[in-house]
């Protein structure tokens, strides 16, 4: 029809989408302009509500709701079209139209279904009141105790919720316990925002379980899903919660990763992580490799295979979905185009035509010349990239206040230094150096070179170097201390040797290659000679002393008491020479690693600030952990010795710890007060999530226990030790927050205390360790774990959430 090229087909009707938005009077009478007899769209049969989608969904993917032709007759609940013919047919979406007066006059339109929507979304629609706090009326709005903010900026869903903790004290996402809350809530965004009503609620699944939690720790109560509810429970591919005019939607924690989805390949054997492409399908691997590699690598993944090629947007679309779907913090990936003898033409691997490209403004650069020869895609677009073959020397970091020095390695910054030390002793002082640093760990043919050019550049004559790789207790498989993947190996001929004993677990680095070294600490240093009296032959001697260990929890009056009973004049060991000190310590690791900590026979003399030794000998060495004794009380008038050094503790862990109070609270007589809250250690080891929801099954708002202050940990410490005096591990309620680095507690509380175990947490931004336990290796400290161990665990609630008027109050 002449003059409407650019509209479209349905039915008998010829229609166009207009992407202006308009009240729905103003928009039936713009239509009207448009051509003769036109008016707002009607629908009659299925066909041409899927006809409507597809050009919606072409011209404005990104808002699907549309006005249809259809309106509410006088408050009659009957609906009529605009333009005039039959109402033959409908689809409302589940709960609509919703029989209001003047709530719901007009018909809306999205992917799913009719929605009954407003004549004039930011006129008509009624909004709640606004919120009678001081400093928080104005654009703040009343949702029975909350205050609910709405802020027109788009953000992740973790960046979201530490927005809202910086808005107001004790703020989160908002959590919607009742219809009444969503209507509230959907409100606030029509009048806000009409053409974008999705908004972060602040619920995600908890560790893939199915189960959703609220981030104000607030009981989950109340759910209105979108269609049959999430639809990606026990996966970690949509794990937080959205809200649209609908109802809840799982959401991606990446606001940004874009649909359609790409659908997964279908031929037999290729079905999982394949995906299809027209007639290609294609995998993405997140392990980097140079170009050449990387191709080498594609080829004996499948027959055929090859990196891939891109022969239109469709394709390009495509790749950039399952990249962001798979790595969204880094896009960048190897295409299968090389540019062909420095002519400035560019071919595919795959032999296939060059029939498309979308270069990045600028690009290609370098061509003519062998800089930049292959071809990588970012969200840009098309990028001339290194081969890596003639990689230039590292370059410096560009992170402030280590640009001297340090060098980039890809996402890592490095530094050699020039200061032999044994394994254990370089770890901790690269963790000393830098927040988050470790020994170097290598995951690439690219990396050993650079690490190789800045050893050959500042140590020419010595080009060996500690790596940061072990051996996991003699199983042959070698781990890297910052927790990353063992992706990559370039072993010295003959190496690794002396795997699955304990002569080499460690790594270093030469010209060559991988070495396995030792760790220097008890392997090339010797464990004191046993001690030559008859009867005494499991002892070792230690200068004129001989000692033995007892691997037997007793706290020091019992611990001294039953050496006397051991052996003649015996007594706890007292320590008058570095090298007495190297020797214990050696005798623990060989016999008890994973514990270190173990009663020395020092004791401080009535408050004095003067230690003696419990044989009567002189005190005439000393060789305190930092920040120790804390002396002049009664609190901690014995010495223990740890790897660290001499520390002052408890004379007697079990009974003179303070334990806490009986929480007295009517059917919570056997749990104890910390604080504001009432906790109970359980002896029944549950993984992290389970533990959580066990609970909240056991007390009116309970949760895993939260700590804010040293006095609860020695609290809690104190209990595990009075009951389970064998296993002092056990969970508390922390978790680290989709990889961010940021730990989070199950009760909403703030985060305004922690004490780690020295190295503590190891496993931030991987899903590896993300719960937190207290004493692991350091007793009354925390570590971060993996969620799916089963261990003890101390339930908390706030009592003054249960006790009832006329009720006893707590102390």
């Amino acid at each position: 029809m002449t003059g409407y090229k650019d509209w479209y087909r349905v039915g008998s009707d010829c229609v166009k989408y207009f992407g202006n938005p308009l009240t729905f009077s103003d928009a039936e009478f713009s239509c009207r302009s448009k051509a003769p007899g036109a008016h707002l769209v009607s629908v009659h049969d299925s066909k041409a509500i899927g006809d409507l989608i597809c050009i919606v969904v072409k011209l404005n993917p990104g808002n699907i709701r549309m006005w249809i032709g259809a309106f509410k007759l006088f408050q009659s609940g009957r609906f009529i079209w605009t333009d005039g013919s039959s109402w033959n047919y409908q689809i409302w979406a589940p709960g609509e139209p919703r029989y209001i007066s003047n709530y719901g006059d007009c018909a809306e339109m999205n992917w799913l279904r009719f929605v009954a929507g407003h004549t004039n979304v930011t006129a008509r629609c009624p909004i709640s009141e606004p919120c009678n706090v001081y400093n928080f009326k104005k654009d703040w709005y009343k949702m029975d105790n909350y205050c609910v903010g709405y802020f027109n900026q788009t953000l992740n869903f973790t960046e979201a919720e530490f927005s809202c903790r910086k808005k107001a004290p004790g703020a989160h996402l908002v959590s919607v316990h009742s219809k009444k809350h969503n209507e509230i809530l959907l409100n606030i965004v029509k009048k806000l925002n009409p053409n974008n009503p999705r908004t972060w609620l602040g619920a995600f699944e908890l560790f893939r379980t199915g189960e959703f939690l609220w981030l104000d720790g607030s009981f989950w109560d109340y759910e209105i899903w979108t269609g049959n509810g999430p639809n990606h429970k026990y996966s970690n591919t949509e794990d937080c919660v959205e809200m649209n005019w609908n109802g809840f939607a799982a959401g991606r924690t990446n606001v940004t990763v874009r649909c359609p989805k790409p659908t997964s390949c279908n031929v037999d054997g290729f079905e999982k992580h394949w995906y299809k492409m027209d007639n290609y399908c294609v995998r993405y691997y997140n392990q980097p490799l140079n170009f050449s590699d990387a191709e080498f690598s594609c080829r004996e993944k499948a027959p055929g295979a090859h990196l891939v090629s891109v022969h239109n947007k469709k394709h390009n679309e495509i790749l950039l979905d399952i990249v962001k779907k798979f790595n969204p913090n880094n896009l960048r990936i190897w295409l299968g185009a090389f540019e062909l003898f420095q002519s400035g033409k560019f071919l595919w691997l795959d032999g296939s035509f060059w029939d498309y490209e979308i270069w990045t403004t600028g690009e290609p650069t370098n061509i003519y010349n062998s800089k930049e020869e292959c071809l990588e895609m970012n969200w840009k677009g098309f990028v001339a990239g290194h081969t890596n073959v003639t990689e230039p020397k590292p370059t410096s970091c560009n992170v402030n206040g280590f640009k001297k020095h340090w060098y980039k390695m890809d996402n890592y910054c490095v530094r050699y230094y020039n200061q032999p030390l044994n394994f254990s002793d370089a770890e901790f002082s690269c963790r000393k150096k830098a927040s988050g640093a470790h020994l170097v760990s290598v995951h690439s043919k690219k990396h050993n070179k650079i690490l190789l050019d800045i050893v050959k550049k500042f140590n020419p004559n010595n080009l060996r170097i500690w790596l940061g790789a072990f051996e996991l207790f003699q199983s042959g498989k070698f781990l890297w201390l910052d927790g990353s993947f063992w992706d990559y190996e370039i072993w010295t001929t003959g190496e690794p040797t002396n795997i699955y004993n304990s002569k080499e677990e460690c790594l270093e680095m030469n010209w060559k290659g991988f070495v396995a070294g030792c760790t220097n600490d008890s392997e090339w240093c010797p464990m004191p000679e046993p001690c030559n009296v008859f009867g005494f032959t499991d002892w070792y001697k230690v200068g004129k002393h001989c000692v033995k260990y007892f691997n037997k929890l007793l706290n020091f009056t019992d611990a001294e008491f039953s050496c006397r009973k051991t052996a003649p004049g015996a007594h706890l060991v007292s320590v008058h020479s570095e090298e007495h000190n190297d020797y214990l310590l050696r005798i623990v690791k060989k016999l008890n690693p994973n514990d270190l900590r173990f009663w020395l026979g020092g004791f401080e003399f009535f408050e004095t600030g003067k230690f003696s030794w419990t044989d009567g000998s002189f005190w005439d060495f000393q060789i305190w952990t930092r920040g120790e004794p804390n002396i002049y009380t009664s609190a901690e008038e014995c010495v223990e010795m740890n790897w660290k050094g001499f520390a002052a503790g408890r004379t007697n862990v079990t009974e003179s710890c303070a334990m806490p109070k009986s929480c007295k609270v009517y059917g919570f007589t056997d749990w104890y007060k910390a604080g504001r809250y009432c906790v109970k250690y359980f002896n029944s080891p549950l993984n992290f999530t389970d533990a959580e929801l066990k609970c909240r099954a056991t007390a009116p708002g309970a949760h895993l226990v939260s700590v804010h202050s040293k006095k609860h940990n020695d609290y809690l410490l104190c209990m595990v030790q009075k009951f389970n005096p064998n296993n002092l591990r056990f969970w508390l309620g922390a978790f680290e927050l989709f990889k961010s680095g940021v730990f989070l507690w199950t009760d909403g509380s703030f985060w305004d205390f922690q004490i780690w175990t020295s190295g503590e947490p190891n496993h931030m931004y991987t899903s590896t360790e993300d719960c937190v336990e207290m004493n692991w290796k350091e007793t009354g400290k925390w570590n971060d774990d993996s969620c799916h161990v089963k261990k003890n665990y101390i339930c908390a609630f706030k009592w003054d959430t249960v006790l009832k008027p006329g009720s006893e109050k707590m102390e």
